[in-house]
């Protein structure tokens, strides 16, 4: 029988997972989940700025756009199930 945290790790992966399937296959999207994922690491928004060659701002308006797709899955992984 799994453990809590075993349980936790493969939720985590299921929501990765489910996550990296709602990006289209752009290089523009494959780039945003790339910045919102350093973020998460600990970059600061200028060394994303730099690194990506965008400004501070749109920065930040990829790592919200990110993180609110990432929350919402979240919620769909750990909602109840529904009986139809």
């Amino acid at each position: 029988m799994p453990d809590n945290q075993t349980t936790v790790s493969i939720e985590m992966t299921d929501v990765l997972r489910r996550e990296s399937a709602t990006y289209d296959n752009s290089p523009r999207s494959y780039r945003n989940a790339r910045i919102a994922g350093k973020r998460r690491k600990g970059a600061t928004y200028q060394e994303l700025a730099d690194e990506f060659s965008i400004s501070v701002s749109r920065a930040k308006q990829i790592v919200a756009v990110q993180e609110r797709r990432r929350l919402n899955l979240l919620e769909q992984v750990n909602a109840p199930l529904q009986h139809v």
